[in-house]
């Protein structure tokens, strides 16, 4: 089972504000949030499907390939995303 604190997206989200992501599009930090809250519900994630989420891992690979599993599963069931050919 994996540990989702929400402890060092803070910092991170803030260092992005600053001088990261965040601050090269203009954002605020309120503009990101960490997965950890998204995955708790702590945070609702997108509110208008008009609007897009970017999922920027910054981790273990193997801890990237969990969270895209456990998403992929999710989209699956629930009939949503797009299946994209990146062999094509």
């Amino acid at each position: 089972m994996a540990c989702l604190s929400p402890a060092p997206g803070v910092d991170d989200r803030e260092l992005a504000a600053e001088a990261g992501a965040l601050a090269a599009a203009g954002l605020p930090a309120t503009a990101a949030t960490n997965l950890g809250d998204l995955l708790t519900g702590a945070h609702p994630g997108r509110t208008d499907p008009a609007t897009r989420s970017v999922y920027a891992p910054v981790g273990l690979p193997w801890q990237d390939l969990a969270l895209s599993w456990l998403a992929h599963g999710q989209a699956l069931k629930r009939g949503i995303g797009r299946r994209i050919d990146f062999l094509a």
